[in-house]
């Protein structure tokens, strides 16, 4: 279009010709709707932003945001564009990733226009110049580097601009500048003699001004004239040089620092061209020295003085620009602007379809606000506000990378602050300094705490003296303050601000900081309307200076635009508000006091409507003026706080009532404080009460004596009989404090004694040791002869001692025993009951504060003071009770009167006028509730077998609701069962292999089969629930359609067919089928559905599925009916609601915990006491102190390896678990009376049990599988005979996985005032406390997955904490009050077995830790033995003891050597923390499975045909702990394995443990020898099974140090001599060897133990397992 199109308009053209294109002008104007038309539908015209005779100017709207469009009207259609195109698009594509340019997205041309079309900002340099607040210097700076940046860019990719001028230049709101509308189709080379052209081109704005080059312009005549003669159209006139563009920025650059006058007009340029003009007066102006320079040589007259963009860079580095400008603030500004860029690009805000615009998303935010946000919504672009979205927009992005470069920030701008000063500056000295200075105003909120990512935590601070690159970092926090959408965005936003602030000068802070501050406390997020004015307090609180400007900030600006934060809806702003109040105040007063600072000193100038500043008398008249107003206007905003609603911001207020007085003034603070805070008594909230009386001392120092002891103290004694005792105790705290103040008269101090004094012997402690301060400060202050003579006296007959100095630990040390807690209530009760009673009769003292004596006593009181001392009362707390007479009496009165007195009238629940249940004609009903016993619940089964109604429903197959479009013929059913079952098996029409499905799912089920189909072999399972809670599963043969249930899904839980000959459905047996259908192979079994039966049934009154919150399991959807609910309980309610029905049961279930009939009756821990059983055992003669090593019982029936053994609370059986599928239970009785190897139960689970565990004070096993199940058996055993009975086992709970591969691999079982909770960990690293009534999940914890699956877990006797063990050797710490992983460490990359609580070490704060053997090879000894067991210290996160095994064989070293070898190598050993990076957690398994895998050792056995060889190396067999049990007393076993406890003398440390009850340790590993630690001798410790019959019995030692693990040793004994053994063996007879031989395998264990347990019945032994399923007892 330039040179080219030249021809038409600007080369010298006749009048004819101007007059034409002057109408086309105008023509076109009229036209801009259809010109814009041929766009499409997605560009339309908003308004026109210019109009020249070359362009039109238009601003379009698109749907990605504001659209510049420059149209060029053809002046013949005929016309092609094409060489113009293709040069913006080359343009285009290499300028794409340059940050600094603008170019023209888009160049479409139509039969009648061409159109240049590049996004819309809202401001250019020009306007940005004269706008407010106007650019500093840093920010010129800033610009200026940007510009020669970014022209440097496109000079590097030979893109030249050609039309560098303010107009071409955009400034987002952040100060970020792009160099848009390249010229390249304007002519290079303009006439002398023709200003047309020149205004036809480039003076778009008809200001005459030039920024072209000299050189630019040709003279008539020249080559370049006869060169534009010959030119073709479409062709370039010449090249515009680097030279002609730097010169147009240096004008640019000129008029920004002459704060919008530009350097020449067209006719000075032409002046300057000829050397008529000179530039220097103008550019004497420019202060900056470097700055000036920079401009005279861009704007040299000859094009050689000039450089290029980056010799420019290179060479002011330091001087005119900043360094950081270099090394951080551009690359980081311009990562923001792409990373925001390609975030929305690929979101799928992109490119319209039309257009393909692709457009900067960040521009859009910076726009000045004016563009829409969903221009920059990331997610989607019609989303709502900040409040209720979670979409983020760029601005989001933004703020989020600053948070996480924060740390990178900070030392940038710490460097170019320390550069700046020539000197390192202190910061901790001067945060030290700062914070010293705030210590007396220090708040609970003030300073504030800056808490961001890594950035160490530290308070906001004052400012710099001198605006540095931080001010540019402002503007881009501020600008993109307005456009995130997410609250949490904002307020990380605010942190960054207040970090910032360290930066900023006071005067920055004002004028550019706190005004985005105020506009955001109208933002509709209460979250960010509470962090915006905590933020703008902080700001305000660390200005320092002021301008004049700034001076009346505060009353015009500051408190207008707070007030309504003091009445906001919502109750967060209105608290925060609370806290800042009175900061601001004392900031407003400091502002007010600096203003009349510089009014004295003369600095003060007053803009236009302030009057002039006199002095004298007038001064003093202004500011006392100005203070009233002041004043005025904060006593408006605490009115409403004073008085809010919520106890909360009242409590707010209080923190800082002191400072609110001191600001007020004592006149003033009066009426407007203390007369508000006297009504906070007389709420209902204690804690209000508690604030009151700890921040009134402040109130007091301010308000003066006279109302201290006319208005507060009386209040301050009136609450010492409040009925909340933390009350009390804040309240002789504050008295203590205003004695030592000395802010009380001696005579009130007199009347406190006599009212504190039997506070001595108060129950409460805290109570006691406040009383003991208030006579501790009132001693200080008292003369030596009061405080002997008077007060001594006073207390001294409540200590069992005299005194040799009065203070509080010498009180406390000697004070008599206080008073019971239950005599002191029902002294509480006896002064409620009878006020008027001789003995609480108010009577005169003696002596001024002595106590008084008691009064005459009738019979009342005597008979009363009878029952106290029935309740524990001594004769000497008559007298205690006697010096706490009146504040029993007060606090009797207070608690009778407390429903009226804390009455809070703005408790919109206890409101005058409120309307009760008597009034709407409600009467209250007292319903009486308890559990059926098993006896009525048998009762009623019973009786029902006759009832013919009930036998359709509880008999039928079909599921107990039924609906209404069911035929009669399936409805009706006979009165007996057989016959029901019989005639609905006899529906089966025409196979005899399958089901009906029609009857037996009825008819809301759809059937899987066709109506005539035939059978099929796929089986198909359906779950169904009949009308008492039963789960059935039913397995038949159908089509491989599943069935879906009626929550919509589909159940395929197998349960394996079993022949029966009879069916089960609750205890009711129906007979066996008819022979016709008797060749089905249908089994139907039901399953108490006890999450049903006992869940208030909300979900079925909402509609919801009641069991789909439930994500371990999927169990029955189907809601049992009401009489099945309500069958549980038998209640005193009489009407069929049932949803009271319900919601009675639920309140039963939360607050009283009977047993469920299903668990059986209460086991207590411990021998049975049955008269009958204990005569059947006679009597030993001592108890066994250690194990004898006696096998007692070898147990065979199990197939596979034990995994699990557990003990029944009472010691009547044991169970054991294998991976064979069983559980079987074992008989302990007939282990002496009636030996046998058969077990009495065996439960088939299929797959591998995992573990088993027997719930806490019950008969019931619950056991897991790999196949997922979770299964719950109980045990019943009849104890009246000579020898228990067992019945049958009843399967009452069960559970499936619902996850694949997800199974229990270890469980703990506790019991709760109201729960019975079994303890889960599964193998997809989920922790699962499970209720066993309900069988619902109460907590849920996600171990990270990357430790592996869980093996093994252990929890605390007080159910606060739970440490587990995973298979990748990573212990993780949890808080099961608040589900916090509170830690995690590594022992190794080594399988945990096993971990339990120390019994007896530690406070319960010790565990034991059983780890796979971390040992590369087995030929050699370890220098230090093989490690068995760890014992951990999980508070202070250290390794605290080991136990070791160095086994007999070559190599095996003494047990000195051993010691002394790992002494020398363990130190204190601290947690390692384990890892939580996922990715690092694969490397390491990729890593461990590279290694080559070693083959498990075979354990050497010896021979049965063989002697040993003498001269054979030693066999080596590492002990490999795999399971171990641990005790406080041998002799008194408690299993700490699931329910740990601690022995008396639970003490951490080493050498402080108590010799008593040091505990014992059972182990059994690899090498399948039994251990026995006796950790208080530890040289009597044995082996109890596995010891070789030649193996001479290992030396046991201890090694005790305070700075390393303590280390228990197992070592073989010095072996003798070669030919000692030779001779030893020689004396042997082969017939014995070998019969020793038999015996020792007999008795020992032939591959590695497993499991452990130790029973008491019949006698105390141990009962372990192996991996080859052996079961063995020793004694």
């Amino acid at each position: 279009m330039g040179n080219g199109v030249s021809t038409l308009g600007p080369q010298p053209v006749s009048s004819t010709q101007q007059q034409s294109s002057a109408n086309t002008a105008s023509n076109n104007q009229n036209r801009s709707d259809s010109i814009l038309g041929e766009l499409g539908n997605e560009v339309l015209y908003d308004k026109s932003l210019g109009t020249t005779r070359f362009l039109k100017t238009i601003r379009a709207r698109h749907k990605q945001g504001p659209l510049v469009v420059k149209v060029y009207l053809k002046p013949d259609t005929s016309w092609s564009l094409k060489p113009y195109q293709r040069r913006v698009k080359l343009e285009r594509e290499q300028l794409q990733d340059c940050p600094n340019v603008l170019p023209y997205q888009r160049a479409p041309e139509t039969e009648r226009a061409c159109y240049l079309i590049r996004q819309w900002v809202a401001s250019n340099l020009y306007d940005r110049i004269s706008t407010r607040p106007f650019l500093s210097l840093v920010e010129k700076r800033w610009v200026a580097f940007q510009l020669l940046t970014g022209l440097r860019h496109a000079r590097e990719r030979n893109i030249s601009h050609g039309d560098i001028k303010t107009e071409n230049i955009v400034v987002t709101s952040w100060n970020w500048v792009y160099l848009t509308d390249f010229a390249s189709f304007k002519p290079t080379y303009l006439p002398l003699d023709d200003p047309s052209t020149f205004s036809f081109f480039f003076d778009s704005s008809s200001r005459r001004t030039c920024y072209l080059a000299p050189e630019r312009f040709y003279a008539p005549g020249s080559e370049i004239a006869k060169r534009k003669e010959r030119l073709e159209f479409g062709k370039r006139d010449g090249k515009v040089t680097e030279a002609m563009d730097v010169f147009g920025l240096g004008c640019v650059l000129a008029e920004l620092w002459m704060e919008g006058t530009p350097p020449f007009t067209l006719s000075q340029l032409f002046k300057y061209r000829e050397g008529e003009y000179n530039p220097e007066p103008y550019l004497a102006e420019i202060e900056d020295v470097e700055i000036r320079s920079l401009i005279r040589s861009m704007i040299s007259l000859d094009p050689s003085h000039r450089l290029t963009c980056d010799q420019y860079l290179t060479q002011y580095r330091g001087s005119a620009f900043p360094t950081i400008f270099y090394d951080f603030l551009h690359p980081f500004i311009s990562s923001l602007n792409e990373s925001t860029s390609s975030a929305t690009s690929t979101s799928g805000a992109g490119t319209p379809p039309t257009l393909g615009l692709g457009l900067p998303s960040t521009l859009a935010a910076g726009a000045g606000g004016a563009t829409p946000k969903g221009t920059t919504v990331v997610a989607d672009q019609n989303a709502g506000g900040r409040s209720g979205s979670i979409l983020r927009t760029a601005a989001d992005e933004i703020v989020e990378s600053l948070v996480q470069e924060w740390d990178t920030v900070v030392r940038f701008l710490d460097a170019d602050s320390k550069g700046k000063n020539g000197e390192e500056k202190d910061d901790k000295a001067t945060l030290e300094r700062e914070v010293k200075g705030t210590e007396d105003r220090t708040t609970a909120m003030f300073p504030v705490q800056l808490c961001i990512p890594g950035v160490e935590s530290s308070i906001a601070q004052e400012g710099a003296t001198e605006d540095g690159p931080a001010l540019i970092l402002l503007s881009l926090l501020c600008a993109n303050l307005r456009n995130c959408l997410r609250p949490a965005s904002v307020i990380r936003a605010f942190d960054l601000l207040l970090a910032l602030s360290k930066y900023l000068t006071d005067e920055t802070k004002l004028d550019r900081l706190v005004p985005y501050l105020v506009a955001m406390l109208e933002d509709d997020s209460t979250p960010v309307r509470a962090a915006v004015l905590r933020t703008l307090t902080q700001t305000l609180i660390l200005v320092k200076t002021i301008t004049p400007s700034n001076a009346a900030m505060f009353t015009e600006y500051i408190f207008p635009n707070t007030k309504p934060m003091a009445s906001d809806p919502e109750l967060l702003p209105r608290i925060t508000y609370a806290e800042c109040i009175a900061p601001l105040a004392e900031a407003a007063t400091r502002f007010l006091e600096m203003k009349e600072a510089m009014k004295t000193e003369g600095t003060f100038k007053p803009s236009g409507n302030l009057l002039e500043f006199d002095g004298g008398a007038d001064e003093a008249e202004n500011y006392d003026s100005s203070l009233l107003e002041l004043q005025s206007q904060v006593q408006e905003h605490i009115n409403p706080l004073l008085s809010d609603p919520s106890p909360v911001v009242k409590r707010a207020l209080l923190l800082d009532v002191g400072r609110l007085c001191l600001f007020f003034g004592r006149p003033k603070a009066n009426d407007a404080v203390l007369a508000h805070l006297v009504t906070y008594l007389n709420t209902r909230d204690w804690m209000l009460r508690a604030a009151w009386n700890e921040h009134v001392v402040e109130v007091a120092r301010c308000v003066g004596p006279r109302s201290l002891e006319e208005y507060i103290l009386p209040l301050i004694t009136l609450s010492l009989s409040d009925s909340e005792e933390f009350v009390v105790v804040q309240v002789l705290s504050t008295l203590t404090t205003l004695t030592e103040q000395r802010l009380l008269a001696k005579g009130k101090i007199w009347e406190l004694v006599a009212q504190i004094t039997g506070f001595l012997c108060h129950p409460n402690l805290w109570i006691r040791e406040g009383a003991a301060a208030f006579l501790t400060s009132t001693a200080r202050g008292l003369q030596p002869t009061d405080r002997w003579c008077i007060l001594y006296p006073t207390i001294k007959r409540l200590l069992r001692s005299d005194l040799k100095d009065i203070n509080e630990k010498s009180i406390m040390d000697i004070v008599r025993e206080p008073v019971s807690r239950v005599v002191f209530e029902a002294a509480v009760a006896w002064a409620g009951k009878s006020p008027k009673s001789h003995f609480w009769a108010p009577i005169r003292a003696p002596a001024r504060g002595a106590p008084r004596e008691a009064s005459v006593q009738t019979d009342d009181d005597l008979a009363q003071l009878e029952k106290l001392r029935g309740l524990g009362m001594k004769p000497e707390d008559e007298y205690k009770l006697s010096t706490m007479r009146d504040h029993i009496i007060k606090l009797a009165q207070a608690r009778q009167g407390s429903a009226s007195r804390y009455l809070d009238s703005s408790d919109p629940l206890s409101q005058a006028g409120g309307v009760g249940f008597q009034e709407l004609g409600i009467v209250p009903q007292t319903i009486i509730l308890r559990v059926r016993t098993a006896d009525e619940i048998d009762g009623a089964v019973a009786g029902s077998r006759v009832t013919s109604d009930n036998l359709p429903r509880r008999f039928s197959i079909e599921p107990a609701r039924t609906p209404a479009s069911v035929t009669g013929s399936n409805r009706n059913v006979s009165g007996q069962p057989m016959e029901d079952l019989r005639r609905r098996l006899a529906q089966v029409g025409g196979s005899n292999t399958s089901l009906n499905t029609q009857a037996l799912h009825g008819p809301a089920s759809p059937a899987p089969d066709s109506p005539g189909g035939g059978s099929t072999t796929s089986v198909s399972k359906k779950t169904t629930q009949d009308g008492l809670g039963l789960e059935r599963t039913i397995s038949h043969s159908s089509s491989t359609e599943d069935i879906s249930d009626a929550g919509g899904s589909s159940r395929t839980d197998f349960v394996a067919a079993k022949s029966r000959s009879r069916v089960h459905l609750n205890a009711v047996e129906v007979g066996r089928v008819a022979p016709a259908v008797g060749q089905d192979s249908t089994n139907v079994m039901g399953l108490f559905n006890v999450a049903s039966r006992y869940k208030v049934d909300d979900d079925a009154m909402s509609g919801t599925n009641p069991q789909s919150h439930i994500p371990f399991t999927k169990m029955t959807p189907n809601v049992p009916s009401t009489s099945a609910v309500a069958s549980r309980f038998v209640s005193t309610y009489e009407g069929n609601d049932p949803r009271i029905k319900q919601l009675v049961e639920r309140g039963y279930l939360d607050n009283y915990r009977e047993p469920l009939p299903e668990l059986g009756p209460f086991i207590p821990v411990g021998i049975p006491r049955a008269r009958a059983l204990r005569s059947t055992f006679p009597a030993r003669e001592r108890k066994p102190t250690r194990p004898e090593g006696t096998l007692v019982a070898h147990l065979v029936e199990h197939t596979a390896a034990i995994t699990d053994i557990q003990v029944a609370p009472d010691q009547l059986f044991f169970v054991t678990g294998s991976e064979d599928g069983t559980v079987k239970v074992w008989d302990t009785i007939r282990l002496e009376k009636n030996v046998t190897s058969k077990s009495r139960h065996t439960y088939q689970q299929g797959g591998k049990i995992t573990s088993i565990c027997i719930l806490e004070n019950s008969h019931c096993i619950a056991s897991a599988s790999d196949n997922g199940t979770l299964w719950i058996h109980r045990v019943d055993v009849n104890l009246s005979g000579s020898m228990p009975k067992y019945s049958k086992a009843h399967l009452i709970r069960q559970r499936n996985a619902e996850e694949p591969g997800d199974f229990v691999t270890c469980m703990s079982s506790f019991n709760t005032q109201t729960t019975t909770n079994l303890v889960l960990g599964t193998s997809l690293s989920k922790i699962v406390v499970l209720d066993i009534r309900t069988m619902r999940s109460l907590q849920e914890f996600e171990n990270p997955r990357q430790y592996g699956p869980i093996t093994c877990l252990t929890i605390d006797k007080k159910r606060a904490w739970m440490v587990a063990g995973t298979s990748s050797g990573t212990l993780t710490l949890w808080d099961l009050r608040f589900g916090i992983l509170l830690r995690h460490w590594s022992v190794g990359q080594r399988r945990i077995f096993q971990v339990t609580v120390h019994p007896s070490k530690g406070k319960g704060r010790w565990i034991i830790v059983a780890i796979e053997d971390s040992s590369d090879s087995t030929d050699s000894i370890p220098l230090g033995g093989f490690l068995a067991a760890e014992v951990w210290d999980v508070d202070e996160g250290v390794k605290v003891e080991e136990f070791r095994v160095v086994p007999s064989g070559k190599g095996s070293t003494s047990s000195a050597r051993a010691m002394d070898a790992l002494v020398k190598v363990n130190g204190s050993v601290s947690m390692k923390e384990a890892t939580l990076d996922p990715a690092a957690a694969i490397e390491a398994l990729l890593a461990s499975s590279t290694l080559p895998v070693q083959p498990r050792q075979k354990l050497a056995i010896p021979s049965l045909n063989e002697a040993p060889d003498p001269d054979a190396p030693a066999r080596l067999n590492p002990p490999g702990v795999r399971t171990f049990l641990a005790g406080i007393d041998y002799a008194m076993v408690h299993d700490s394995r699931n329910a740990p406890t601690t022995g008396a003398t639970g003490r951490s440390g080493k050498e402080g443990d108590s010799k008593r009850d040091a505990g014992f340790l059972l182990t059994g590993g690899e090498d399948r020898k039994v251990r026995f630690w006796d950790l208080e001798e530890v040289e009597k410790s044995v082996i109890v099974s596995g010891l070789d019959l030649e193996d001479e019995r290992p030396l046991f030692s201890v090694n005790i140090n305070n700075s390393r693990p303590t280390i228990f040793l197992e070592t073989p004994q010095t072996p003798p001599s070669t030919k000692s053994r030779s001779h030893k063996s020689s004396t042997i007879h082969r017939s014995s060897f070998v019969a020793g031989s038999q015996t020792q395998i007999l008795c020992g264990h032939q591959e590695a133990l497993t499991a452990l347990a130790v029973i008491d019945l019949p006698f105390r032994c141990i009962v372990s397992g192996d991996r080859a399923g052996v079961v063995k007892c020793f004694y």
